[in-house]
């Protein structure tokens, strides 16, 4: 019974490590550089992917987006415009993004994007900046 048990974890981590290994691909070929096993915080969420060589994508080119204008949303770095299907094979979740709300400064809110309910299109929206998402880097 135990070795039974040995080999079902064995081949549990063999499985994650095989889509970890996907998923890392898909996010390559969406134009990313880096993509996080796990969450974390927008600070963290910015120093990894400065150790990567890279940076968070932003949306509309832009460090900074007002609440008043999340209707002129053209695109988000890999992930494209509002609405575009989400990336083959990247992980349905929320991901941060390097653009900033303007409650940034005052509440520490930056926007996310992500497969809102699992609709396989893109979408965002803001959260804190203490809470955690996963993340992707870009060039």
């Amino acid at each position: 019974m135990r070795f039974t048990k040995q080999i079902a974890t064995i081949e549990a981590h063999k499985a994650k490590e095989e889509g970890t290994r996907r998923a890392e691909a898909a996010a390559k070929s969406a134009g990313f550089i880096a993509l996080s096993e796990s969450s974390m915080n927008w600070s963290d969420a910015k120093a990894f992917c400065q150790q990567q060589g890279g940076r968070l994508p932003r949306i509309n080119d832009s460090d900074l987006l007002a609440r008043a204008d999340r209707n002129k949303i053209t695109h988000t770095d890999g992930f494209g415009a509002l609405g575009a299907p989400w990336p083959p094979g990247l992980p349905s979740d929320w991901y941060w993004t390097g653009t900033g709300t303007e409650l940034t400064d005052a509440s520490g809110y930056s926007w996310i994007v992500g497969d809102r309910r699992g609709s396989g299109s893109v979408y965002v929206t803001e959260d804190r900046q203490s809470q955690v998402s996963r993340v992707v880097c870009v060039p």
